[in-house]
């Protein structure tokens, strides 16, 4: 009787490890990804406690209220914007460039790529910029979808836009960070009129999906 016992557990075991092992995990997608990013950002705007910690300025607390207007649980059109190497090289400072060590130079073009976003809300004067650098959200994550730094640009039927930059880091890490974007004079209606926003800047515009 102990024997058919064991011989039952072992059985049950091996029946475990197998299904273990056919297992497919499929990991979340970018556009997945900066969907939760998006969210978070939405949950920021919407809280005063969150918000009363950095600022009770009234007009940067009602700049922040109206991010959280409209819905942005459904994205009308998401867009890939990926800087060129010579736009990155050109912001960086080419001569910046070869003066550091390759690790530095990743780094900083990491940082130049997300850079843009802030050049972008920065138009709308200091206080708007300090609205969008209060609602800020972030996280790492592993994914084999992306070798480059791109920056993917969520756009809402009556909410105002997010932008996600994705970093990619060491063995397969990608880092999120993600703000809204406010310029008013941005048209999203197609990737021809998100290039000519960001005209003075080599970017390439395509679309990811469509809702």
């Amino acid at each position: 009787m102990k024997i058919q016992k064991v011989l039952t557990a072992v059985l049950v075991l091996l029946m475990l490890l197998a299904s273990c092992g056919s297992t497919d995990f499929e990991l979340p997608s970018l556009e997945i990804r900066g969907m939760q990013i998006v969210s978070m950002l939405e949950e920021i705007a919407e809280s005063d406690e969150y918000l009363n910690i950095y600022s009770a300025d009234p007009e940067l607390l009602s700049i922040i209220a109206s991010f959280a207007e409209g819905d942005h649980s459904d994205p009308k059109t998401i867009y890939r914007l990926t800087l060129s190497e010579e736009s990155v090289k050109s912001l960086c400072g080419t001569d910046v460039l070869t003066s550091l060590s390759p690790n530095l130079q990743d780094f900083l073009e990491g940082r130049v790529q997300a850079s843009i976003i802030n050049i972008a809300n920065a138009r709308g004067g200091s206080t708007a910029l300090a609205a969008t650098s209060i609602c800020t959200a972030g996280r790492t994550f592993v994914s084999d979808e992306i070798t480059d730094d791109t920056i993917y640009l969520y756009t809402f039927e009556d909410a105002v836009p997010v932008a996600v930059a994705f970093t990619v880091g060491e063995s397969n890490t990608v880092t999120a960070s993600g703000t809204f974007l406010i310029a008013e004079e941005l048209n999203t209606d197609s990737p021809e009129t998100v290039q000519e926003f960001f005209s003075e800047i080599d970017l390439d515009v395509e679309i990811v999906s469509i809702g």
